[in-house]
């Protein structure tokens, strides 16, 4: 039971205390409170091969962040005990959950804007489809310096061990 608790802690403490919501938030209060960009977006025009394009990056990052995830979450049988006896291991499997969470609610966002832009204010569609690339690439960024973190530590745990 505590254990679950404290996954449940874990996962909840990394969807608030994260750099995606961070962005997130702030591109929302950006949009609402500054007429300058609500109107910027309002003026934009993209190609609809352009938009396709644009919603494409987050569902490709999305993939790689999942791939990425995989390594971390099924590790092959080499590294699988090193990982396993890791203190902080389910520490770092809430945090992949929640990049997981992130990528598919950005690609979600960006799909949404593009197939529901005549039905939203003008503007907004481009501007979920901007901002969940933005989102999605600092995710995957913080996915990247995590697997650079963990290969580095079995690499050193691999030195340690003749």
């Amino acid at each position: 039971m505590r254990k679950g608790l404290l996954i449940v802690w874990y996962f909840c403490w990394h969807v608030i205390v994260s750099v995606e919501l961070l962005i997130s938030l702030m591109a929302t209060c950006l949009y609402w409170h500054c007429s300058f960009v609500r109107e910027l977006f309002r003026l934009a025009r993209i190609d609809n091969e352009l938009k396709l394009f644009l919603v494409a990056i987050p569902a490709a990052v999305s993939a790689w962040i999942f791939s990425e995830v995989r390594k971390i979450w099924w590790p092959d049988v080499d590294n699988k005990a090193v990982l396993m006896n890791w203190p902080y291991y389910s520490r770092l499997k809430t945090c992949c959950a929640v990049a997981s969470l992130y990528a598919v609610g950005c690609s979600a966002l960006a799909i949404i804007g593009i197939v529901f832009e005549s039905r939203l204010s003008e503007g907004v569609g481009l501007y979920f489809l901007i901002t969940s690339i933005i989102v999605v690439l600092v995710d995957a960024a913080s996915c990247w310096l995590a697997t650079l973190s963990i290969q580095q530590t079995l690499e050193s745990s691999g030195k340690d061990t003749p």
